[in-house]
């Protein structure tokens, strides 16, 4: 297994600790996909996408269990992920120090909120289902809000880094424009 891992292309030479870190954390959220797929097979075995009356009472609490475990594992998944393309930023762009500080701030408002949430997320779900101490819409929406927000500065902040690159301004632009298409994406498209 160790061998299969150095010769896959993520190793950056001559970056130092930085990559080293940043590939920690695209291993880690690899790791997260692969058991947040996991958890999605089990929440269809227990009864996904089926009627309430179709399945046993049983079944039911089983998935309502992966409901909770599924939950948890994405909120994960997602943090690892934004860390790991913040990462990312410092080893192609090599910012400015204003921008590292940018940077340095967006991901550690990611952190923080994250592990706010996690912590009394995880406190909710361990707990019985109906506890009435937080409102789901509403711990919802503001989870919507602030994900959205972050995923938009996120895709913003290499746009301003592209501009200082030497390059043709043909390509800055279409640089700029995939990064743009990820704005649209994370701006229009609804989240459940």
């Amino acid at each position: 297994m160790t061998n299969a891992y150095h010769k896959l292309p993520l190793r950056s030479h001559g970056y130092g600790k930085l990559s080293k870190i940043e590939e920690v954390f695209l291993i880690l959220e690899q790791i997260g996909l692969v058991v947040f797929g996991c958890v999605l097979f089990q929440q269809d075995r227990y009864g996904a996408g089926k009627h309430l009356w179709d399945i046993s009472e049983q079944d039911y609490i089983e998935f309502i269990k992966w409901i909770k475990a599924g939950a948890i594992v994405y909120v994960l998944v997602i943090l690892v992920t934004k860390i790991s393309i913040l990462l990312l930023y410092f080893r192609i762009f090599q910012p400015s120090r204003t921008m590292r500080i940018v940077i340095h701030i967006n991901l550690w408002t990611n952190v923080v909120v994250y592990a706010i949430g996690f912590g009394s997320g995880v406190s909710w779900f361990v707990g019985p289902h109906d506890t009435g101490k937080a409102n789901g819409r509403a711990v919802g929406m503001v989870s919507a809000i602030f994900n959205s927000v972050s995923d938009i500065a996120i895709l913003v902040l290499p746009i301003s880094m592209v501009w200082k690159l030497y390059m043709p301004r043909k390509r800055k632009l279409a640089i700029s424009a995939v990064f743009a298409t990820g704005i649209l994406y994370a701006h229009y498209v609804p989240r459940q």
